[in-house]
C-alpha cells in the first residue's frame, strides 16, 4: 500500500522542516508528499531542495486560497491507496505510517481511520478526545477527529471534495470546519470510519496563551466554522447546546479566576459558534434560521411595548393614582382584555397557522384575511354589547362611564390588530416597527395627560389609541401583500370554525390570565385589587419576556411539522430548552428581588403586593414549560383538542378556587388560585406527552390534520365573492 500526503501550506517554513524531518524518520517509507504551495513567493523552494533526495516530493504551485481548496487540488493529483491530510505545522511519530498500514490491512471493512493530537511529550492537548476506540459518528465526531489525524482509502473518496467556503484562508467568515464537514459527508455516504486514541500526531497548542488580538480573531473564526457545521449537518439540539454553552461556561470560570485574557479567548469562541450556527450559509437553513431570529427580535420589540413599556409607566401611575385609583383602572382594563380575548378569538394561532401553510398563494391568503377581519368585526360588536350589559351589575364601572368607555375602546382597538397575518408570513419587522412607534407615543401621552386620581380613564384611552392607529396601518400593509375584499358569510363562518378550538384554548387561559382582576373586583375593594393587579402586571411582564421565542417559533414549527417533521422535532427541543432556562432564571430573580421590585416600581403604599409577587414568581418557569409542550409540541402537530381540554379544565379550576380563596383571603387567595391552576395545566400536559412517548404513538410526532376540526381547507380556485 502507498500513502499520499496532501500538504497545503502558506506562510510557513520552519514548521515544514520539522514535519519533513519526522517523515524521514518514518519506519514505513512507501509514501509521496504532494505540496500544494499557496505562497506568492518562493519560500518553500529551499525546504523542497533540502529533502528532495530522501523524500518523494511533488511541488505544486497553486493560485487558490484556503486549506480546503488546496486539498481539492491535491486530491486531483493523488495516486496513493491511503490519503493523509497533514497540517504544515504538525509532525509524526516514527511508527505512525506503519501502524496505519497495519490497521487498514487487518480491517478491510474500515474505510477511514482517525486518531488524536498530542504534544511532544505524548500528552493530549485537549481532554475533548475520547480515551476509548470505536466508530466515528455524528454524535461523537467532535471528540474523535482532527484534520491531520484523518486517513482514508482513496477508492472511497471518489467524487468527494472539500467545501471551499469553509476553513482558514477561504476568504469567508467560516474559519474552520472544512475537515469535519468532509468527514461527515464521507460517513453520510455510507463509509465506516474507526477512531483509535493510541494513534497520535503531534501538533503545537496555540490555545494556551499568552493571548493577543490574533488569538481572539482566530478563536472567533474557528468558532464560526464549527457553528456552521453544527447547523448545516442538522446536529441534535443537545449536541448543539453542549458546544454552544461549553465556551460560555469556561468564560465564566476564567473570569472568576481573574484570568481576563483567557476569558476573552473563550468568549470569542462562544460568540463565533453562536454566530456561525445562526448564520449558516446554506440558503434553505440560513434563511429559515435568520427568519426565526429576526421575527423573534421583532416580537421582542412588540412584547417590550405591551409588557415592559407599561412597567415604565407603573412608577408614575402608582404614585399619581395610588392603590385605589390603580385598582379601578385595573378592573376596567381587565374588562377590556376580555373584549380583546373575544375579538382575537384565537386567530393569532389559527389564522397564523393557515397563513403559514398557504403563504405562497396570495389568493388563498386574501380570502383567509377577509374571513378573519369579518369575523373580528362581528365579535367586536358582540363584545361591546356584552361589556355594556355586564357594567350595569358592577358599580365600579356603572358609576364611571368614561372609565367604561375607555376600557371598551382599548379592548376593540387592541383586539383588531392583524398581528396574525405578519406572524404567518414571518414578516414581523415592519409590523413590529409600526406597533412599537404607536406604543411609545401612547406612553408619552400618559406622562403628559395623566395628572390626578380621576384621570384613570385617560390611561386606557391612551393605551387604546396607538393600537387603533397601527391596526389601520397594518391593514393597509396586509392589503398590499395579499389583496382582500369584503368578506362573505361563508368566509366568516370558516374563520370562526378555524379559530373555535383556539378560542376555547385561549378562553381557558383567559379565565386565569385575563379575568383574575375582574373576579377579584367582585369581592374586594379597589385598593385590594390594586395590590394584586400591580403584582400581576409585573409577573406578566416577566412572562412576556419569553413569548417572542414561542411566537416566532410557532409559524416555523407549523410549517416544518407539515413538510419536515424531523427538523420540526429538532427545533422544538431547542425552543423548549431555551424557554425552560429563561423561565427558571426569571422565577428565581423575581422571588428574591420582589421587595426591591415593588419598592422601585410602585413606591410607598404597595407593600402588600410583595407577597403576591413572590407567589406569582413561579409563573415564568411554569408557563415556559406549558408553552414548550403546548405551543411548540402539540399545537403545531394538530393536537388542539388535547390542549384545549386541559386549558379549559385549568380555567375552570381557577374560577372555582378564586371564588373560594379570593372571597376569603382576597389578593393572596387570588394569587394562589392562579398558581395552582397553572401548575395543574403544566403537569397534565407533561403527563400527556410522557404517555405519547411511552406508548410509541407515531401520530404524536406528525401533523394530524385529519383529527383537527379547526382547520378548514381553503380552495384557491374559488374567487373572492
Amino acid at each position: 500500500m502507498k500513502l499520499t500526503l496532501l500538504l497545503a501550506t502558506r506562510g510557513r517554513t520552519d514548521e515544514l522542516y520539522r514535519l519533513f524531518r519526522s517523515l524521514e524518520e518514518q519506519t514505513y517509507q512507501e509514501f509521496e508528499v504532494l505540496i500544494v504551495d499557496q505562497n506568492e513567493d518562493a519560500r518553500v523552494d529551499p525546504v523542497v531542495a533540502a529533502f528532495k533526495d530522501n523524500l518523494k516530493l511533488q511541488h505544486i504551485r497553486s493560485n487558490t486560497r484556503g486549506h480546503a481548496a488546496a486539498n481539492n487540488v491535491g486530491l486531483s493529483f493523488a495516486q496513493g491507496d491511503i490519503i493523509v491530510f497533514p497540517d504544515d505545522d504538525c509532525w509524526y511519530p516514527r511508527e505512525t505510517f506503519a501502524r496505519v498500514l497495519k490497521v487498514f490491512q487487518e480491517h478491510p471493512e474500515w474505510d477511514g481511520l482517525t486518531g488524536r493530537e498530542t504534544l511532544t511529550d505524548n500528552a493530549p492537548i485537549s481532554s475533548r478526545f475520547d480515551s476509548e476506540s470505536g466508530p466515528v459518528t455524528q454524535a461523537n465526531i467532535w471528540r474523535r477527529h482532527i484534520s491531520f489525524t484523518m486517513f482514508f482509502r482513496r477508492a472511497k473518496l471518489e467524487g468527494l471534495r472539500y467545501d471551499e467556503t469553509l476553513g482558514i484562508g477561504a476568504g469567508t467568515i467560516w474559519g474552520s470546519g472544512e475537515e469535519t464537514d468532509f468527514l461527515l459527508r464521507f460517513i453520510e455516504s455510507g463509509n465506516s470510519v474507526h477512531y483509535d486514541p493510541s494513534l497520535v500526531v503531534c501538533h503545537p497548542d496555540w490555545g494556551t496563551g499568552p493571548y493577543d488580538s490574533s488569538h481572539y480573531r482566530k478563536a472567533h473564526a474557528y468558532g464560526m466554522g464549527m457553528g456552521r457545521v453544527l447547523q448545516v449537518h442538522g446536529f441534535p439540539a443537545k449536541i448543539v447546546l453542549k458546544y454552544l454553552i461549553r465556551p460560555f461556561v469556561w468564560t465564566l470560570v476564567a473570569m472568576l479566576g481573574f484570568r481576563f485574557s483567557k476569558a476573552k479567548y473563550h468568549s470569542s469562541i462562544f460568540r463565533g459558534r453562536v454566530k456561525g450556527w445562526l448564520a449558516s450559509s446554506r440558503l434553505d437553513r440560513s434563511s429559515a434560521t435568520r427568519g426565526v431570529i429576526r421575527n423573534a427580535l421583532s416580537l421582542y420589540g412588540v412584547q417590550a411595548c405591551r409588557k415592559v413599556l407599561p412597567l415604565i409607566s407603573i412608577p408614575f401611575l402608582a404614585r399619581v393614582l395610588g392603590p385605589e385609583g390603580w385598582g379601578r383602572v385595573a378592573v376596567a382594563l381587565s374588562m377590556g382584555e376580555f373584549i380583546v380575548l373575544l375579538v382575537e378569538f384565537g386567530f393569532n394561532l389559527s389564522t397564523t397557522r393557515e397563513i403559514a401553510r398557504n403563504r405562497d398563494d396570495p389568493a388563498v391568503c386574501g380570502k383567509i384575511v377577509s374571513g378573519t377581519i369579518g369575523a373580528q368585526l362581528c365579535l367586536a360588536f358582540l363584545g361591546v354589547l356584552g361589556a355594556l350589559a355586564v357594567s350595569t351589575q358592577v358599580p365600579l364601572l356603572r358609576d364611571n362611564p368614561r372609565l367604561l368607555a375607555a376600557g371598551i375602546f382599548y379592548g376593540v382597538a387592541q383586539g383588531l390588530a392583524p398581528i396574525w397575518f405578519f406572524q404567518g408570513l414571518e414578516r414581523m419587522v415592519l409590523a413590529a416597527a409600526v406597533e412599537i412607534s404607536g406604543k411609545v407615543l401612547g406612553l408619552i401621552g400618559i406622562f403628559i395627560f395623566v395628572r390626578q386620581i380621576g384621570d384613570g380613564w385617560k390611561v386606557l384611552a391612551l393605551q387604546g389609541l396607538p393600537p387603533a392607529i397601527t391596526t389601520m396601518a397594518a391593514m393597509a400593509l396586509a392589503y398590499r401583500i395579499a389583496p382582500f375584499g369584503a368578506p362573505t358569510v361563508e368566509m366568516i363562518r370558516r374563520s370562526l370554525k378555524a379559530g373555535w378550538g383556539m378560542f376555547l384554548l385561549r378562553s381557558g387561559v383567559g379565565l386565569y390570565g385575563v379575568g383574575n382582576v375582574f373576579i377579584l373586583g367582585l369581592f374586594a375593594s379597589p385598593q385590594i385589587v390594586g395590590y394584586f393587579a400591580s403584582a400581576e402586571k409585573i409577573s406578566k411582564a416577566m412572562c412576556g419576556l419569553l413569548l417572542p421565542i414561542r411566537d416566532s417559533l410557532f409559524p416555523r414549527l407549523s410549517h416544518l411539522a407539515l413538510h419536515s417533521p424531523a427538523q420540526s422535532a429538532r427545533l422544538t427541543k431547542i425552543g423548549a430548552i431555551a424557554m425552560g432556562i429563561g423561565g427558571a432564571l426569571l422565577t428565581i430573580g423575581t422571588f428574591f428581588m420582589a421587595p426591591e421590585i415593588i419598592h422601585l416600581l410602585l413606591g410607598k403604599g404597595f407593600e402588600p403586593a410583595v407577597n403576591v409577587l413572590r407567589i406569582l414568581s413561579v409563573l415564568p418557569f411554569v408557563i415556559a414549560l406549558t408553552d414548550s409542550i403546548g405551543m411548540q409540541w402539540l399545537l403545531p402537530r394538530g393536537r388542539e383538542a388535547i390542549v384545549t381540554k386541559v386549558i379549559m379544565a385549568g380555567g375552570a379550576l381557577n374560577v372555582i378556587l378564586a371564588s373560594v380563596l379570593a372571597s376569603r383571603f382576597l389578593h393572596i387567595g387570588m394569587a394562589w388560585s392562579v398558581v395552582v391552576a397553572e401548575v395543574t395545566v403544566c403537569t397534565t400536559l407533561l403527563y400527556i406527552v410522557y404517555r405519547f412517548s411511552r406508548s410509541g404513538d407515531v401520530r404524536a410526532h406528525e401533523v394530524v390534520l385529519g383529527e383537527s376540526n379547526y382547520l378548514p381547507q381553503y380552495d384557491s380556485s374559488v374567487g373572492l365573492e
